[in-house]
């Protein structure tokens, strides 16, 4: 099954382009997208959280610094751990709880699901989805992405990816929807709030589920 630590790995290495900066002679570059992550997922736990976060914000630093970063990178790349985690068709179904939203390529997360799932396997996700586009500035912003809104997909998007990878009988199922006035006082500046605000009822949370195809064509 896919994990937690691997999806967020293959994030910050998409995004930042670790391993080309890493290897090459622009360290210094990569070592201040890296800071710059850190510092923003640390000023978000500050907000939300406040001094109970201190501890928290020292593991980031601490577990995300470029050198830690550049070792497992090295190690997933050269034993392929991301195509060899499980073997084709081996599990019964894959979960996962908001977590999805936060990868930056979400076609190969589900692809790669739906290759480790047997026939007839079952994919059961929650996420948070947005039933409408929203502005590319807010899906660019990183506290939004790492309070998993920013990289939420739309229901299309989710609905497309999951069918692409080849997954049947797909159904997103609403929970709860969130407006501006959920976040916590101080989590966001009053600017974003105003933009958020133009789409109350867009953000939700939802119940993903699809099953893979008792049989598959080889291609798939």
């Amino acid at each position: 099954m896919i994990t937690n630590l691997e999806i967020a790995l293959e994030e910050m290495q998409q995004q930042a382009e670790m391993r080309g900066l890493i290897k090459g002679r622009a360290e210094g570059e990569a070592r201040g997208k890296v800071e710059a992550k850190q510092d923003a997922i640390c000023k978000y736990l500050r907000r939300r959280f406040g001094d109970a976060s201190a501890g928290l914000q020292q593991e980031v630093r601490e577990m995300t610094s470029l050198e830690v970063l550049d070792g497992i990178m090295e190690e997933l790349f050269a034993a392929n751990t991301l195509e060899e985690a499980q073997a084709d068709n081996h599990v019964d179904v894959v979960i996962s709880n908001c977590v999805i939203n936060l990868a930056a390529d979400k076609s190969r997360v589900l692809r790669e699901a739906f290759r480790v799932l047997k026939p007839g396997g079952r994919l059961a996700v929650s996420d948070m989805v947005w039933r409408r586009e929203v502005p590319h500035g807010l899906r660019q912003d990183v506290e939004l992405w790492a309070g998993c809104v920013a990289g939420a997909p739309t229901e299309e998007e989710y609905r497309r990816l999951l069918e692409a990878a080849g997954f049947t009988g797909v159904s997103i199922e609403v929970i709860r929807v969130f407006s501006p006035s959920d976040f916590p006082e101080g989590t966001l500046p009053e600017e974003m709030k105003q933009q958020l605000a133009l789409y109350e009822g867009a953000l939700v949370s939802a119940f993903i589920r699809a099953q893979k195809p008792l049989y598959s064509p080889p291609n798939v």
